[in-house]
């Protein structure tokens, strides 16, 4: 489903023949999930569709992120720029607000207590996180598992907030 939310922006770019590519994929890959188990068995199954997942993603991702970069006639200080000065004096690269006003939505008391109270869901609730980290073969494991987990989130946000800061300069000019 996400891939064809994918595949409908880029149409809307105007890259038809990679949305025609990306819908073959998904559904490729789909059809062939409930077959992964019967050749992989068990953990093995949804590492190995864990990893699909990731790369068809991330892979997705950095095709928005390069599609748009290519497609915003500025070059990429003038971008900049309209980031930082955006309308109603709005400053997008301001990553954080540190202010104590707790009417204020995203200070970053408010982005703390949110990622910890998520991170703890996560963990504790989770089945899919909870099989990994329980299929580690010591706790040590499985904490390491659990911070490079932590750790590989922080480019994948980035690149994620890089593609919302190129769509509000794509839709803005």
């Amino acid at each position: 489903a996400d891939l064809l939310l994918l595949g409908q922006f880029l149409e809307h770019v105007g890259e038809a023949l990679v949305v025609h590519r990306l819908g073959e994929l998904a559904s490729l890959v789909d059809r062939q999930r409930p077959h992964d188990g019967g050749h992989f068995g068990g953990l093995n199954a949804v590492i190995w569709s864990d990893l699909v997942q990731v790369v068809l993603y991330v892979g997705g991702a950095l095709i928005v992120f390069f599609l748009l970069w290519n497609r915003i006639p500025a070059p990429a200080a003038e971008i900049w720029e309209g980031l930082r000065h955006a309308p109603g004096g709005v400053d997008k690269l301001r990553l954080f607000d540190w202010s104590l006003d707790w009417s204020k939505p995203f200070t970053v008391w408010a982005i703390l207590t949110g990622l910890v109270l998520l991170n703890i869901g996560n963990a504790g609730l989770d089945q899919d996180t909870s099989q990994r980290f329980l299929a580690c073969e010591d706790a040590k494991a499985g904490n390491r598992a659990l911070y490079m987990s932590m750790w590989m989130t922080i480019p994948v946000v980035a690149l994620f907030m890089a593609i919302g800061s190129l769509l509000h300069i794509f839709y803005e000019r």
